[in-house]
């Protein structure tokens, strides 16, 4: 799985890389279901507000110049959704709930709201980081970290069950951590 806003992901959907769509809609297909479920989207709008964003990408990507010094990918990402999801919203023909509705679009920017970005954007990029990290290390390792660590099974039948040894298991929760941490920090930076 592709590392989220890695440059050169955004740079192959410039030239039309069909694979880096995939890539894409793979890697961002969760944030957006979230925020859909997050405006209360039907299921049918959900998929056209999946269908909007990717279109939005797709008619922004020839002049589309990502620069980190003028903000990151995830505050452009959550502008696109959110803006997407109101346009979604404004075009209900059956609106009973219209005060709801409306009460809703209203509070896009409140702080609620930016928090709940951020801990979903956080999510997605956690999600990221244990694929990429599932890659990164050997399979025996991974799979000690993972019950150890992650299903909290004790260290003595996690050691059994893989044929390890407990050190070896706290290692492997160890160095996963830590190259977890990295991987986090990198997918941040883009």
């Amino acid at each position: 799985m592709a590392y989220t806003t890695n440059p050169s992901l955004l740079a192959a959907l410039k030239n039309g890389n069909n694979i880096h769509w995939l890539d894409f809609q793979k890697t961002y297909k969760p944030l957006i279901m979230l925020r859909a479920k997050d405006f209360n989207l039907t299921k049918d709008e959900a998929e056209e507000l999946m269908q909007s964003v990717l279109l939005d990408v797709f008619h922004q990507c020839e002049s589309f110049q990502y620069d980190p010094a003028k903000g990151r990918f995830r505050d452009y990402m959550r502008k696109l959704i959110g803006n997407n999801c109101v346009d979604i919203i404004r075009k209900r023909k059956d609106n009973a709930d219209e005060i709801h509705s409306q009460a809703k679009l209203e509070n896009i920017a409140d702080e609620s709201e930016d928090q709940r970005w951020l801990e979903e954007w956080h999510n997605h990029l956690l999600e990221q980081a244990i694929a990429v990290l599932k890659t990164k290390v050997e399979p025996s390792t991974f799979l000690a970290y993972e019950m150890y660590a992650v299903k909290g099974l004790p260290a003595s039948e996690v050691a059994k069950c893989l044929d390890m040894t407990q050190v070896n298991v706290y290692l492997a929760k160890s160095r996963c951590l830590e190259r977890l941490s990295e991987i986090i920090r990198e997918l941040e930076d883009c």
